[in-house]
């Protein structure tokens, strides 16, 4: 029987006469007092707290309040049958009667977490999943992003832990969860704890409004063989089924050629040329811009899409970046008119046509994230705004100075009509926008279009989903959950396939195991231009990755140090008809490797394992199973199945 019981001044989550976990007290705030100076506090008698626990049908509410400083708030925690409890802080609960400010709230810390030695672990969204082991670190405390600020490499609002016990526990961040970070304590306390506990913005500023929804966290007990990182991730992938609502990606294709086409197909990105990367002048006219270098034209596009149906490459979708004016972020907002000195829209239409008539779609590139002055669109007016009112600031490419666009303006204003023009070009596949998917949730403080992040992320939805409508299916640079159902391809989950985060210990397939089967996508950014045999290569295949090929991927020619085929830093250099045909021969292997795993896209991912230290097991819901092998030598499984070195095989 599950129930939250008040142990002392702690609050413990107990399963028959077993304590699962426990939080040392409601809650930690910061806040500003009356002179502005930033103050933490934990919600405990000894610091001024009155902290009252009353029953309720289900579990337990707790009114915190500090008479001195005029704050208060009431955590309700609920219990939902067998094996979850709801942790909410309703926003009307929040309240300041005083000089003091609420900025941060730390829910029930040290609720997710464990001990030095115990065997147990912590589960964090990072990358596509990183383990964070019960020992052997030293004391220390990490901020870990998740939908903001950037750099952030979190794509979930998902954590967890799982026990030595033989339990563990899945947290869903579901209110909130675009104003929050996660808090990483390794060896901390007394007792060497180690700890995730969900940290929540109420406000970045000490004068705007506070947070204007429930703070809300699901936690979901696990037992038996769920209680593991794929039983948490499973969980949520429960979640995301029954509450959110989502399709999957079986679902999605009903009715959608298009998208049932790039579920089995591989992507090949061409990038055209650019301007000077860092440019040489920020704030560009037509008059000073300076001219685009070429890489590859139309015509060269054409020969590589002939060459792979010659060759026989299979489903594939070609994207040519930097089609539009100012070649790649040559001059965004503005698209039109292509790129003459790739070939013009004659020449665009040309290699569309002839791509159709082989039977490959060509995708959109574009940009809905950012401008600059030299766009013919252009209006400042559009920009979002800091908390000082300043224009918020978005890099710099060939286009000079960026400025970042507030995503309500740019999605009523821009959107619909530079989409329908795009496809009257012909372009027919599943339609790629830069960014957005893998971009920071931003406020915008205009006056004129005031915008949260959850309503930054209802309007980027919107972009996704005129595309969907106008294309069959959109596409991104990452994978943030908040972007589904409306996002249906993701560039990649993560760069790389280590995290490098001094806490984690193991990266691993969370993310997969949550969203294998509803979102097409590539595992790492350094896969791309990976070939058969490369690590990389192999872990993607492990993690149902579709892979994914970019003809000057690395942009700046300084970086270039290889002249022929694969370059030694691992881009792919457009060059002439016999390299065309040599680089097309890997292209068609990879294809057929994609072939042989693209049966399994509209499965889930149920579990993952090493039957070796470097031989991997994927499982997916229908039996099937990739084994791939990291060695040099044949593996031979348990049930006599042999695996070539550097290789995988399936089985039906």
């Amino acid at each position: 029987m599950l129930a939250i019981q008040k142990m002392e001044e702690s609050l413990g989550y107990v399963i028959g006469d077993r304590v699962i976990c426990r939080a040392q007290m409601p809650a930690v705030v910061t806040c500003w007092d009356h002179h502005g100076q930033e103050k933490f506090c934990e919600v405990t008698k000894e610091n001024g707290w009155a902290v009252d626990f009353s029953p309720n049908q289900n579990g337990i509410d707790c009114n915190a309040s500090h008479p001195a400083m005029g704050l208060n708030f009431q955590l309700n925690l609920v219990c939902i049958g067998d094996n979850s409890v709801d942790a909410v802080i309703p926003q009307d609960s929040v309240a300041e009667s005083g000089n003091y400010k609420f900025k941060t709230l730390r829910l029930l810390p040290g609720f997710v977490a464990g001990t030095e030695g115990d065997g147990g672990k912590l589960v964090l969204p990072c990358g596509t999943g990183g383990i964070c082991k019960n020992e052997k670190k030293t004391a220390a405390e990490y901020k870990l992003p998740v939908f903001y600020p950037c750099p952030s490499i979190c794509t979930m609002p998902l954590f967890g832990a799982v026990h030595g016990n033989g339990t563990a526990i899945a947290a869903i961040v579901d209110g909130g969860q675009f104003d929050f970070h996660l808090s990483i304590r390794t060896c901390w306390g007394q007792d060497k704890r180690y700890s995730a506990d969900p940290v929540f913005d109420l406000r970045d500023f000490q004068d705007e409004g506070i947070l204007q929804e429930d703070i809300l966290v699901h936690f979901k007990i696990l037992q038996g063989s769920d209680a593991s990182y794929a039983g948490i991730g499973k969980a949520y992938r429960n979640y995301n089924m029954a509450e959110r609502k989502l399709p999957t990606l079986r679902e999605k294709i009903k009715n959608n050629p298009v998208l049932e086409y790039s579920s089995k197909a591989i992507y090949i990105r061409c990038r055209l040329g650019h301007k000077p990367v860092p440019p040489t002048i920020l704030d560009q006219t037509p008059e000073t811009e300076p001219p685009v270098k070429v890489y590859m034209t139309f015509a060269d596009a054409q020969a590589l899409v002939e060459e792979c149906a010659e060759q026989g490459v299979g489903n594939t979708e070609f994207c040519m970046v930097g089609w539009n004016y100012g070649g790649h972020d040559g001059a965004w907002s503005q698209v039109f008119p292509v790129e003459k000195v790739f070939g013009g829209e004659d020449g665009y239409r040309k290699l569309i046509e002839r791509a159709r008539e082989l039977g490959y779609p060509i995708s959109g590139h574009d940009n809905y994230w950012s401008a600059c002055k030299l766009s013919n669109e252009y209006d400042p007016a559009d920009m979002g705004r800091n908390h000082d009112g300043s224009v918020t600031l978005s890099g710099r490419a060939g286009g000079g100075q960026y400025y970042q666009f507030c995503a309500k303006r740019c999605s009523e204003k821009y959107v619909t009509p530079r989409l329908e023009k795009i496809r009257d070009l012909g372009v027919n596949g599943v339609y790629y926008s830069d960014v957005i998917s893998c971009a920071q949730l931003t406020k915008c403080y205009s006056p004129e279009h005031p915008m949260s992040r959850r309503e930054n992320a209802e309007w980027f939805r919107k972009i996704f989903e005129k595309q969907q409508d106008l294309f069959g299916g959109a596409h991104s640079e990452g994978a943030r959950d908040w972007t589904l159902p409306a996002l249906d391809r993701a560039y990649s989950i993560s760069g790389n396939i280590a995290s490098g985060l001094p806490y984690i210990d193991e990266d691993i397939p969370l993310y997969p195991i949550v969203y294998h089967g509803f979102l097409i996508y590539n595992a790492f950014r350094e896969n791309i231009n990976k070939i058969p045999g490369d690590k990389t290569y192999l872990t993607s295949i492990a993690y149902g990755a579709m892979p994914m090929f970019y003809y000057h991927h690395i942009f700046n020619p300084d970086y270039y140090t290889g002249a022929d085929g694969w370059s030694n830093d691992g881009d792919l250099v457009f060059g002439g008809a016999e390299k065309l045909k040599k680089d097309v021969k890997v292209i068609k292997q990879v294809s057929d490797d994609a072939a042989r795993i693209s049966d399994f896209q509209m499965e889930f991912i149920d579990d993952f394992k090493y039957l070796t230290q470097n031989v991997t097991e994927t499982v997916f819901s229908n039996g099937a199973k990739v084994i791939v092998n990291h060695t040099d030598e044949t593996f031979t499984s348990d049930d006599g199945t042999t695996v070539p070195p550097k290789d995988f095989v399936v089985i039906k």
